[in-house]
Protein backbone atom coordinates (compact mmCIF):
# COMPACT_ATOMS: atom_id res chain seq x y z
CA UNK A 1 0.00 0.00 0.00
CA UNK A 2 1.22 3.05 -0.97
CA UNK A 3 0.66 6.93 0.98
CA UNK A 4 1.38 10.20 0.24
CA UNK A 5 1.37 13.96 1.27
CA UNK A 6 1.61 16.75 -0.39
CA UNK A 7 4.01 19.95 1.11
CA UNK A 8 3.58 17.87 4.46
CA UNK A 9 -0.53 17.45 4.77
CA UNK A 10 -2.03 14.70 5.50
CA UNK A 11 -1.24 11.23 4.22
CA UNK A 12 -3.41 9.54 1.70
CA UNK A 13 -3.82 6.64 0.14
CA UNK A 14 -2.46 6.42 -3.17
CA UNK A 15 -5.03 5.04 -5.90
CA UNK A 16 -3.94 6.80 -9.15
CA UNK A 17 -2.12 10.11 -10.79
CA UNK A 18 -1.33 13.34 -8.70
CA UNK A 19 -2.18 16.61 -9.85
CA UNK A 20 0.58 18.20 -8.65
CA UNK A 21 1.08 21.75 -8.05
CA UNK A 22 4.73 23.40 -7.44
CA UNK A 23 5.59 21.89 -4.19
CA UNK A 24 7.15 18.38 -2.15
CA UNK A 25 5.43 15.18 -2.78
CA UNK A 26 6.16 12.69 0.16
CA UNK A 27 5.33 8.35 -0.31
CA UNK A 28 5.81 5.27 1.16
CA UNK A 29 5.23 1.61 1.60
CA UNK A 30 3.68 -0.54 3.71
CA UNK A 31 2.70 -4.67 3.10
CA UNK A 32 2.06 -7.60 5.74
CA UNK A 33 4.89 -8.77 7.15
CA UNK A 34 7.01 -6.12 5.93
CA UNK A 35 8.57 -2.81 8.02
CA UNK A 36 7.35 0.56 6.40
CA UNK A 37 9.88 1.74 3.37
CA UNK A 38 11.51 5.17 3.54
CA UNK A 39 10.26 8.19 2.93
CA UNK A 40 10.66 9.01 -1.06
CA UNK A 41 10.45 12.71 -1.25
CA UNK A 42 10.42 14.83 -4.31
CA UNK A 43 9.87 18.30 -5.16
CA UNK A 44 8.23 20.20 -7.75
CA UNK A 45 9.20 23.82 -8.87
CA UNK A 46 7.44 25.85 -12.00
CA UNK A 47 10.19 26.63 -14.98
CA UNK A 48 10.70 30.01 -15.65
CA UNK A 49 8.81 31.53 -18.83
CA UNK A 50 9.78 33.28 -21.96
CA UNK A 51 8.51 36.90 -21.95
CA UNK A 52 6.03 37.47 -24.48
CA UNK A 53 7.06 39.00 -27.51
CA UNK A 54 6.43 42.59 -28.75
CA UNK A 55 5.52 44.52 -31.78
CA UNK A 56 6.96 47.72 -32.90
CA UNK A 57 4.98 49.21 -34.01
CA UNK A 58 1.82 47.41 -32.21
CA UNK A 59 -1.21 46.41 -33.52
CA UNK A 60 -4.08 49.41 -34.56
CA UNK A 61 -5.40 51.05 -37.64
CA UNK A 62 -3.01 52.45 -40.30
CA UNK A 63 -3.43 54.73 -42.88
CA UNK A 64 -1.40 52.85 -45.37
CA UNK A 65 0.33 49.42 -45.83
CA UNK A 66 3.12 48.11 -46.64
CA UNK A 67 3.84 48.18 -42.51
CA UNK A 68 7.55 46.51 -41.40
CA UNK A 69 7.33 44.92 -37.68
CA UNK A 70 9.80 44.64 -35.69
CA UNK A 71 9.38 41.54 -33.14
CA UNK A 72 11.49 41.48 -29.85
CA UNK A 73 11.54 40.02 -26.42
CA UNK A 74 12.64 40.74 -22.86
CA UNK A 75 14.36 37.05 -22.77
CA UNK A 76 17.77 36.90 -23.70
CA UNK A 77 18.91 35.05 -26.30
CA UNK A 78 15.31 33.55 -26.87
CA UNK A 79 14.01 32.87 -30.14
CA UNK A 80 11.38 34.06 -31.68
CA UNK A 81 8.62 32.13 -33.99
CA UNK A 82 5.62 34.29 -35.89
CA UNK A 83 2.84 33.50 -38.07
CA UNK A 84 0.96 36.32 -40.02
CA UNK A 85 -3.15 34.95 -40.90
CA UNK A 86 -2.38 32.32 -38.85
CA UNK A 87 -0.30 30.38 -41.16
CA UNK A 88 2.94 28.74 -41.53
CA UNK A 89 5.00 29.48 -38.41
CA UNK A 90 8.95 31.26 -39.33
CA UNK A 91 11.60 31.82 -37.24
CA UNK A 92 11.91 35.28 -37.08
CA UNK A 93 15.15 37.04 -38.43
CA UNK A 94 14.60 40.66 -39.33
CA UNK A 95 11.59 42.67 -39.69
CA UNK A 96 8.20 41.34 -40.61
CA UNK A 97 6.33 43.08 -43.60
CA UNK A 98 2.12 43.48 -43.06
CA UNK A 99 1.83 43.46 -47.08
CA UNK A 100 -2.31 44.27 -45.76
CA UNK A 101 -4.44 44.17 -42.89
CA UNK A 102 -4.31 41.13 -40.46
CA UNK A 103 -3.09 39.14 -37.53
CA UNK A 104 0.33 38.94 -36.98
CA UNK A 105 1.14 36.02 -33.90
CA UNK A 106 4.53 35.62 -32.51
CA UNK A 107 5.80 33.02 -29.65
CA UNK A 108 9.21 32.98 -27.75
CA UNK A 109 11.11 29.80 -27.13
CA UNK A 110 14.42 29.02 -25.26
CA UNK A 111 15.33 26.08 -23.80
CA UNK A 112 15.24 25.77 -19.88
CA UNK A 113 12.38 28.20 -20.36
CA UNK A 114 8.89 27.46 -21.03
CA UNK A 115 7.56 28.76 -23.91
CA UNK A 116 5.90 32.51 -23.75
CA UNK A 117 2.59 33.18 -24.33
CA UNK A 118 1.14 33.88 -27.86
CA UNK A 119 1.24 37.26 -28.89
CA UNK A 120 -1.27 38.59 -31.46
CA UNK A 121 -1.78 41.68 -33.07
CA UNK A 122 -4.23 42.68 -35.60
CA UNK A 123 -3.55 45.46 -38.25
CA UNK A 124 -6.25 46.86 -39.68
CA UNK A 125 -6.54 49.97 -42.66
CA UNK A 126 -7.32 53.10 -41.21
CA UNK A 127 -10.63 54.92 -42.67
CA UNK A 128 -10.10 57.85 -44.53
CA UNK A 129 -11.54 61.24 -44.55
CA UNK A 130 -13.39 61.99 -47.77
CA UNK A 131 -11.77 64.62 -50.31
CA UNK A 132 -12.69 68.06 -50.24
CA UNK A 133 -15.23 69.20 -52.58
CA UNK A 134 -15.52 73.18 -54.07
CA UNK A 135 -18.56 75.60 -54.75
CA UNK A 136 -18.02 76.86 -56.75
CA UNK A 137 -15.84 74.40 -58.73
CA UNK A 138 -13.24 74.95 -61.15
CA UNK A 139 -13.54 75.94 -64.65
CA UNK A 140 -13.84 79.03 -66.99
CA UNK A 141 -15.48 82.15 -65.03
CA UNK A 142 -16.12 85.93 -67.01
CA UNK A 143 -14.64 87.82 -63.88
CA UNK A 144 -12.34 87.24 -60.83
CA UNK A 145 -12.11 87.60 -57.81
CA UNK A 146 -14.34 84.31 -56.85
CA UNK A 147 -14.82 83.49 -53.29
CA UNK A 148 -14.94 79.76 -52.92
CA UNK A 149 -16.38 77.50 -50.11
CA UNK A 150 -14.91 73.85 -49.25
CA UNK A 151 -16.43 71.16 -47.74
CA UNK A 152 -15.89 67.62 -46.41
CA UNK A 153 -18.43 64.77 -46.03
CA UNK A 154 -16.45 63.47 -43.12
CA UNK A 155 -18.05 64.94 -39.80
CA UNK A 156 -15.70 67.47 -37.47
CA UNK A 157 -12.46 67.10 -40.16
CA UNK A 158 -10.39 69.92 -40.70
CA UNK A 159 -9.58 71.48 -44.26
CA UNK A 160 -6.02 72.68 -44.85
CA UNK A 161 -5.90 74.39 -48.55
CA UNK A 162 -3.37 76.18 -50.84
CA UNK A 163 -3.49 78.32 -53.72
CA UNK A 164 -0.66 78.03 -56.85
CA UNK A 165 1.05 75.52 -54.35
CA UNK A 166 1.54 78.23 -51.78
CA UNK A 167 1.66 78.16 -48.22
CA UNK A 168 -0.63 75.81 -46.68
CA UNK A 169 -3.44 77.74 -44.52
CA UNK A 170 -5.96 76.32 -42.28
CA UNK A 171 -9.74 76.59 -44.02
CA UNK A 172 -12.59 78.54 -41.92
CA UNK A 173 -14.70 80.79 -44.26
CA UNK A 174 -14.07 80.82 -47.77
CA UNK A 175 -11.19 81.16 -49.99
CA UNK A 176 -10.80 84.10 -52.31
CA UNK A 177 -9.58 83.48 -55.66
CA UNK A 178 -8.31 86.73 -56.63
CA UNK A 179 -6.93 85.88 -59.86
CA UNK A 180 -7.02 82.33 -62.28
CA UNK A 181 -4.84 80.11 -60.47
CA UNK A 182 -5.21 76.00 -59.21
CA UNK A 183 -6.23 75.19 -55.55
CA UNK A 184 -5.45 72.51 -53.77
CA UNK A 185 -6.93 71.13 -50.33
CA UNK A 186 -6.99 68.02 -48.39
CA UNK A 187 -8.81 67.37 -44.80
CA UNK A 188 -7.81 65.59 -41.75
CA UNK A 189 -8.83 63.95 -38.90
CA UNK A 190 -7.67 62.32 -35.61
CA UNK A 191 -8.32 58.48 -35.96
CA UNK A 192 -8.33 58.97 -39.94
CA UNK A 193 -5.62 58.70 -42.41
CA UNK A 194 -5.55 62.14 -44.41
CA UNK A 195 -7.79 62.33 -47.88
CA UNK A 196 -6.73 62.50 -51.32
CA UNK A 197 -5.58 65.94 -52.96
CA UNK A 198 -8.48 67.83 -54.31
CA UNK A 199 -7.27 69.85 -57.21
CA UNK A 200 -9.47 72.71 -58.88
CA UNK A 201 -8.55 74.69 -61.74
CA UNK A 202 -9.91 78.21 -62.48
CA UNK A 203 -9.79 80.10 -65.65
CA UNK A 204 -10.66 83.61 -66.92
CA UNK A 205 -13.51 82.63 -69.69
CA UNK A 206 -12.72 84.50 -73.04
CA UNK A 207 -14.85 87.66 -73.70
CA UNK A 208 -17.25 88.56 -76.57
CA UNK A 209 -16.02 91.01 -78.77
CA UNK A 210 -17.37 95.08 -77.54
CA UNK A 211 -19.67 96.05 -80.26
CA UNK A 212 -19.14 98.60 -82.81
CA UNK A 213 -21.72 101.37 -84.21
CA UNK A 214 -21.73 102.21 -87.84
CA UNK A 215 -21.83 105.63 -88.11
CA UNK A 216 -20.23 105.90 -84.78
CA UNK A 217 -21.23 108.57 -81.82
CA UNK A 218 -20.41 112.31 -82.75
CA UNK A 219 -22.23 115.43 -83.99
CA UNK A 220 -24.03 115.21 -87.20
CA UNK A 221 -25.78 118.06 -88.85
CA UNK A 222 -28.91 115.91 -89.25
CA UNK A 223 -31.53 113.20 -87.37
CA UNK A 224 -32.59 110.65 -87.27
CA UNK A 225 -29.32 108.71 -87.71
CA UNK A 226 -30.05 105.11 -88.54
CA UNK A 227 -27.55 103.07 -86.21
CA UNK A 228 -26.13 99.61 -87.16
CA UNK A 229 -24.70 97.38 -84.64
CA UNK A 230 -21.75 94.59 -85.25
CA UNK A 231 -19.68 92.32 -83.32
CA UNK A 232 -16.45 90.23 -84.15
CA UNK A 233 -17.39 87.41 -82.49
CA UNK A 234 -19.68 85.30 -84.51
CA UNK A 235 -22.92 84.00 -83.55
CA UNK A 236 -23.01 86.98 -80.65
CA UNK A 237 -26.07 88.19 -79.36
CA UNK A 238 -25.84 92.74 -79.19
CA UNK A 239 -28.49 93.59 -76.59
CA UNK A 240 -28.69 97.61 -76.74
CA UNK A 241 -30.18 100.62 -74.77
CA UNK A 242 -30.68 103.83 -76.10
CA UNK A 243 -31.27 105.90 -72.74
CA UNK A 244 -27.61 105.74 -71.34
CA UNK A 245 -28.87 103.03 -69.27
CA UNK A 246 -26.31 99.87 -68.83
CA UNK A 247 -27.33 96.92 -71.22
CA UNK A 248 -28.30 93.72 -69.67
CA UNK A 249 -28.95 90.37 -71.09
CA UNK A 250 -32.78 91.13 -70.52
CA UNK A 251 -31.71 94.76 -72.66
CA UNK A 252 -33.92 95.18 -76.51
CA UNK A 253 -32.17 92.35 -78.71
CA UNK A 254 -30.34 94.24 -81.59
CA UNK A 255 -31.72 93.11 -85.14
CA UNK A 256 -32.02 95.93 -87.36
CA UNK A 257 -30.35 99.68 -87.85
CA UNK A 258 -31.85 101.73 -84.51
CA UNK A 259 -32.83 105.21 -85.19
CA UNK A 260 -31.14 107.56 -83.55
CA UNK A 261 -32.38 111.02 -82.30
CA UNK A 262 -30.81 114.38 -81.76
CA UNK A 263 -28.85 114.01 -78.14
CA UNK A 264 -29.03 109.71 -77.99
CA UNK A 265 -26.58 107.64 -75.90
CA UNK A 266 -26.17 104.45 -77.38
CA UNK A 267 -24.88 101.39 -75.31
CA UNK A 268 -24.46 97.95 -76.03
CA UNK A 269 -22.99 94.50 -74.93
CA UNK A 270 -22.65 91.23 -76.76
CA UNK A 271 -23.09 87.92 -75.28
CA UNK A 272 -22.25 84.47 -76.74
CA UNK A 273 -22.55 80.69 -74.83
CA UNK A 274 -19.36 79.89 -73.38
CA UNK A 275 -17.93 83.44 -73.42
CA UNK A 276 -18.14 85.97 -70.87
CA UNK A 277 -19.72 89.01 -71.53
CA UNK A 278 -17.89 92.00 -73.53
CA UNK A 279 -17.39 95.22 -72.82
CA UNK A 280 -20.21 98.11 -72.58
CA UNK A 281 -19.87 100.37 -76.07
CA UNK A 282 -20.94 103.76 -75.64
CA UNK A 283 -21.82 106.02 -78.47
CA UNK A 284 -23.54 109.59 -77.95
CA UNK A 285 -25.06 111.13 -80.76
CA UNK A 286 -25.05 115.19 -80.74
CA UNK A 287 -26.22 118.05 -83.32
CA UNK A 288 -23.53 120.12 -84.39
CA UNK A 289 -20.50 120.32 -87.46
CA UNK A 290 -20.76 117.62 -89.51
CA UNK A 291 -17.98 115.31 -89.29
CA UNK A 292 -14.34 115.60 -91.14
CA UNK A 293 -14.88 113.12 -94.50
CA UNK A 294 -11.57 111.77 -95.05
CA UNK A 295 -10.28 109.58 -97.62
CA UNK A 296 -7.63 107.23 -97.46
CA UNK A 297 -4.85 108.39 -95.38
CA UNK A 298 -1.70 109.24 -97.42
CA UNK A 299 -3.34 109.35 -100.51
CA UNK A 300 -3.37 112.62 -103.23
CA UNK A 301 -5.95 115.06 -102.48
CA UNK A 302 -7.85 117.05 -105.18
CA UNK A 303 -7.91 120.75 -104.10
CA UNK A 304 -10.31 123.40 -104.99
CA UNK A 305 -7.73 125.00 -107.42
CA UNK A 306 -7.48 121.74 -109.33
CA UNK A 307 -3.99 120.85 -108.12
CA UNK A 308 -2.77 117.87 -107.37
CA UNK A 309 -0.40 117.44 -104.56
CA UNK A 310 0.73 115.86 -101.47
CA UNK A 311 3.25 118.46 -99.86
CA UNK A 312 3.01 121.61 -99.77
CA UNK A 313 4.54 124.79 -97.75
CA UNK A 314 3.21 127.53 -95.25
CA UNK A 315 2.58 131.02 -97.49
CA UNK A 316 0.03 133.56 -97.41
CA UNK A 317 0.89 134.91 -93.40
CA UNK A 318 3.61 137.14 -91.69
CA UNK A 319 5.52 135.17 -89.46
CA UNK A 320 3.12 131.36 -88.81
CA UNK A 321 -0.39 130.29 -88.51
CA UNK A 322 -1.61 128.20 -85.41
CA UNK A 323 -2.35 124.50 -85.82
CA UNK A 324 -5.37 123.47 -84.54
CA UNK A 325 -6.72 119.91 -83.26
CA UNK A 326 -9.71 119.88 -85.80
CA UNK A 327 -10.89 121.63 -88.63
CA UNK A 328 -12.49 125.05 -87.13
CA UNK A 329 -11.44 127.73 -85.10
CA UNK A 330 -13.23 126.43 -82.23
CA UNK A 331 -11.08 123.56 -81.66
CA UNK A 332 -7.70 124.36 -79.86
CA UNK A 333 -4.85 125.64 -80.74
CA UNK A 334 -2.02 122.59 -80.54
CA UNK A 335 0.92 124.22 -81.92
CA UNK A 336 2.54 126.70 -85.03
CA UNK A 337 3.37 126.42 -88.52
CA UNK A 338 5.60 128.76 -89.31
CA UNK A 339 5.85 130.87 -93.12
CA UNK A 340 8.06 128.92 -95.74
CA UNK A 341 7.77 125.33 -93.47
CA UNK A 342 6.97 122.50 -95.30
CA UNK A 343 4.29 120.19 -94.55
CA UNK A 344 2.52 117.27 -96.15
CA UNK A 345 -1.41 116.79 -96.54
CA UNK A 346 -3.10 113.60 -94.11
CA UNK A 347 -6.78 114.69 -95.16
CA UNK A 348 -8.80 117.22 -96.60
CA UNK A 349 -12.46 118.09 -95.55
CA UNK A 350 -14.97 118.21 -98.15
CA UNK A 351 -16.68 121.59 -98.29
CA UNK A 352 -14.60 122.90 -96.30
CA UNK A 353 -11.02 125.37 -96.31
CA UNK A 354 -8.96 122.86 -93.73
CA UNK A 355 -6.34 120.25 -94.23
CA UNK A 356 -4.97 118.13 -91.66
CA UNK A 357 -0.92 118.50 -92.27
CA UNK A 358 1.91 116.55 -90.71
CA UNK A 359 4.36 119.73 -89.76
CA UNK A 360 7.32 120.59 -87.31
CA UNK A 361 9.25 118.28 -89.69
CA UNK A 362 6.60 115.75 -90.00
CA UNK A 363 6.85 114.62 -86.22
CA UNK A 364 3.47 116.42 -85.35
CA UNK A 365 -0.09 116.53 -86.67
CA UNK A 366 -2.51 119.17 -87.04
CA UNK A 367 -5.51 120.92 -88.96
CA UNK A 368 -4.55 124.15 -90.93
CA UNK A 369 -6.70 126.85 -92.69
CA UNK A 370 -6.60 126.26 -96.29
CA UNK A 371 -6.16 129.77 -97.62
CA UNK A 372 -2.13 129.36 -95.68
CA UNK A 373 -1.11 126.51 -97.90
CA UNK A 374 0.74 126.79 -101.10
CA UNK A 375 0.32 123.39 -102.72
CA UNK A 376 3.29 122.10 -105.11
CA UNK A 377 2.00 121.11 -108.38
Amino acid sequence: TIEYSVDGGAWNDYSGPISMPAGTLQARASAPGFAVSATMTETYTQMDSCATPTANPPGGAYASFPQTVTLSCATENAMILYSVGEGLWELYHNGVTMTGPGTLLAEAKRSGYSDSGIMTEQYTLMDSCATPTANPPGGAYASFPQTVTLSCATEFATIEYSVEVGVWQLYHDGVTMTAPGTLLAQAKKTGFSDSGFMTEQYTLMDSCATPTANPPGGSYASFPQNVTLSCATDGATIYYTTDGTAPTDSSDVFSGAISVSEGMTVKAIATADGLANSGVMSETYTKGKPAPKTGPRGQFILLPDNYVYESATIGNCKDWVNVRSGPGTEYDIVGRAYLGEAIKLNMWVANETWCEVFYSGGSKLGWVYGRYIIPKK
